[in-house]
């Protein structure tokens, strides 16, 4: 069953049907794409809103409990989910990255509710639990940090010490 949805995310991602830099350009003007129209949603609290409604349909949230039981991360599951709707006009780049935390954290509480262990995101070098989104980042093992970097923000990344936290991330508690 997780091949099956990791098949499923690998079709979603590895689609062409997307439009091209520049096709908005040489399509008719009269036609609306996507991606030329206003977002269905400018408002975080309303596409929110929207999501808790669609993870909580009858259609949707048991499929989507069984793909969380079976160890798809959560992050790769929103990551689908936003990015098709992204493409399809819903909301903003801007937007896209404001609710990404909170329908992550949503997944996880509505799991918790039905108390199944989830996993927020896989190891990228591990192969047992890795998956194909999972391997589309690059991770950059030693940093450069070149002349211009304040020697404060090095001096803190190199610290053992943790760092001072003003607000914590959703993320974080469990």
């Amino acid at each position: 069953m997780a091949r099956d949805i990791d098949d499923m995310f690998f079709k979603e991602m590895v689609r062409t049907d997307r439009a091209i830099p520049g096709e908005s350009w040489t399509t008719d003007p009269e036609v609306d794409m996507p991606f030329t129209t206003p977002p269905e949603f400018t408002k975080k609290s309303d596409i929110l809103e929207y999501y808790f409604e669609k993870f909580t349909s009858e259609n949707v949230y048991n499929p989507l409990m069984d793909a969380i039981e079976t160890g798809v991360p959560l992050m790769d599951i929103a990551k689908t989910i936003l990015l098709k709707d992204f493409e399809e006009g819903k909301f903003t780049p801007d937007l896209l990255l404001l609710i990404i935390e909170p329908v992550v954290f949503m997944l996880a509480s509505l799991a918790e509710r039905m108390e199944i262990d989830f996993v927020i995101q896989t190891d990228r070098d591990d192969p047992e639990t890795a998956t194909f989104l999972g391997t589309l980042g690059k991770d950059i093992e030693d940093p450069e940090m070149g002349e211009e970097f304040p020697e404060e923000v090095q001096g803190q990344l190199e610290s053992e010490e943790p760092l001072p936290v003003e607000g914590q991330s959703l993320l974080g508690v469990r």
